[in-house]
């Protein structure tokens, strides 16, 4: 039998990350064997479970800093677009910039 695919959720809404947590439980096929409210807990988290999927809140232009110190094998970016659809609201711009950042290994 397969292992579940396990999930850390780092968002500053613990609403959110418990509903998140919620559901994919009810699937029965994923885990989530970690929440992180800010980014410090979010990369301690990531660090020391290893998780096969990180759900992240950030912002496209932040995310080179992020991936500097950790490599998911699968990535979730939420928050994109919310806080500044004007300024960053073209998407090859967006994908430009996460670009930048993420790890080659990685699956966005």
């Amino acid at each position: 039998m397969d292992h579940p695919t396990t999930f850390i959720i780092a968002d500053n809404s613990e609403e959110f990350c418990s509903v998140l947590s919620e559901t994919l439980h009810r699937t029965g096929r994923f885990v989530v064997t970690g929440t992180a409210l800010d980014g410090e807990q979010a990369l301690r988290v990531v660090a020391e479970q290893k998780p096969d999927v990180l759900v992240l809140e950030s912002d496209e232009r932040f995310c080179q800093y992020t991936f500097a110190d950790i490599t998911p094998g699968h990535i979730v970016i939420t928050n994109l677009f919310r806080d500044q659809l004007t300024r960053n609201g073209h998407p090859q711009f967006v994908k430009g910039e996460l670009a930048k950042g993420l790890p080659a290994e990685s699956v966005l």
